[in-house]
């Protein structure tokens, strides 16, 4: 083979390159590269060569490569002015201000009148000021702000991908999971590297409840930057998490409840802006609050999970049954309502409502279990016992010496207690009554003067 001269290199070398412009010029930059890359083998000071496969490598993506091609051609000519700025946008793109900022400033050095150098410069300076301002608006959660800032960064550099990176760190605290997700997914499938996407898409997963892959994610970033300090937290934040909820509901199905409210307690500590899986654990500390006795803690706790999560069906119903036992009727109607009208065709839930609905009638009535003081599960001799006891007290003749205003409250007592001992003495008509039925209905007629027809008051006195 016949080596060429210099001068034959050259030309085939300029032949080449202009090969590669037109498949530049089609958008045929595989094919570019291939002919940049060749015209340098023949033709390895020409400074244009490397310029035009640093402008191909860009629009593949491959910006680091870029770089390099872009600081041999300033080091060959050193008033290479398109390679200063191609560099600084590289940089740009890379989201290292400082270095792009660097690159403009020496191609203003070389050419001070340069106009591109000049805008793209003044163009790095206004981002450098708005990121700054959109970290500083994150770091204050004032997400709306930081999302406002990011866009207007893209706006004046589309392709900063860091913009991109704090447009989806808003997203996430405006809890807009998905959308933040396939934005972060479109940064990581031209920067696989790229921690910060990583990160953020791992916040996403986390904040959704896929605790398993948030972890990859997270230790993904670490691995790509091991200084990752966020990153490391959020590892350690959601294994805790996940740790705190398995341990309390393995407490709550040992029959530990006590233990297992501690622990679910401990793990509503561990992230507070994690509201969705702390909606769950509202719901499973309150499970744990019932079963300790402490209704009243454990309704509280469902309502926080409701608060948090307006569709979550199962803390509706949960709350329902503690509003039942809390005997605020009302209540507990307006839940089951509300879960029915989340889940249409559920059997169990219409049985709910319907007992609910009558419990709410039946508190509208005279309670006689309350009069008499005893449970609505009491039994005959608790009923008797009852009845003789409160009878004794409110007796007219153990009232004489009271007030006008006192004697009359004796007297209605009295009558009430007679009225509810007659239903609940009789098998039947105490059926009736927990049925939902009020006396009239239990009677059959009028009740006026019925007080205590069925008992000897006179035994009340021996």
């Amino acid at each position: 083979m016949t080596e060429q001269s210099p001068n034959e290199s050259s030309l085939k070398a300029e032949e080449i390159k202009n090969e590669g412009n037109e498949h530049y010029k089609k958008k045929n930059y595989a094919a570019a590269i291939e002919c940049y890359t060749n015209a340098i083998e023949l033709a390895p000071n020409n400074t244009a060569y490397y310029g035009n496969r640093a402008a191909a490598l860009v629009m593949v993506g491959d910006h680091e490569k870029a770089l390099q091609d872009c600081f041999k051609s300033t080091s060959i000519d050193p008033k290479f002015i398109k390679g200063y700025i191609r560099a600084g946008k590289c940089y740009l793109y890379l989201g290292k201000i400082r270095d792009a900022k660097e690159q403009y400033n020496l191609a203003l050095k070389y050419d001070a009148g340069n106009k591109e150098a000049t805008q793209e410069l003044r163009t790095v300076e206004t981002l450098e000021l708005k990121v700054k301002q959109a970290q500083d608006n994150l770091e204050s959660k004032h997400w709306t702000a930081a999302l406002n800032l990011a866009q207007g960064i893209l706006d004046l550099a589309p392709q900063f991908v860091y913009g991109k990176i704090l447009q989806g760190r808003a997203l996430v605290g405006l809890k807009e999971y998905p959308r933040s997700m396939t934005l972060m997914s479109s940064i990581i499938q031209d920067q696989p590297q790229n921690s910060d996407a990583i990160y953020i898409r791992g916040l996403g997963l986390y904040y959704q409840g896929n605790f398993e892959q948030a972890i990859r994610h997270f230790q993904q970033a670490l691995t790509f930057d091991p200084d990752f300090s966020k990153a490391r937290v959020s590892l350690k934040q959601v294994k805790l998490l996940d740790a705190k909820k398995k341990e309390g509901n393995e407490a709550f199905q040992k029959g530990a409840h006590a233990d297992a409210v501690q622990i679910y307690t401990e793990a509503l500590e561990v992230d507070p802006e994690n509201t969705s899986f702390n909606a769950t654990l509202y719901a499973n500390r309150a499970a744990a609050l019932i079963k300790v006795g402490k209704n009243q803690e454990a309704a509280e706790d469902c309502t926080r999970a409701i608060e948090i999560d307006p569709n979550y069906l199962k803390a509706y119903l949960r709350r329902g049954d503690l509003y039942l036992k809390l005997e605020r009727y009302e209540e507990a109607v307006r839940d089951f309502e509300k879960a029915q009208s989340m889940d249409e065709e559920n059997g169990d839930i219409r049985r709910q409502l319907k007992n609910a609905k009558l419990e709410l009638k039946k508190s509208l009535r005279k309670d006689y279990y309350k009069i008499l003081g005893v449970g609505k599960e009491a039994s005959d001799d608790e009923i008797k016992k009852a009845y003789r006891k409160s009878a004794l007290k409110y007796h007219p003749d153990k009232n004489q010496e009271g007030s006008a205003q006192e004697k009359a409250t004796a007297e209605k007592m009295f009558k009430d207690i007679g009225e509810a001992y007659s239903v609940l003495s009789d098998a039947q008509k105490r059926r009736k009554y927990d049925a939902g039925q009020d006396l009239d209905q239990i009677e059959g007629h009028s009740h006026g003067g019925h007080s205590h027809a069925d008992v000897d008051v006179n035994h009340i006195f021996q």
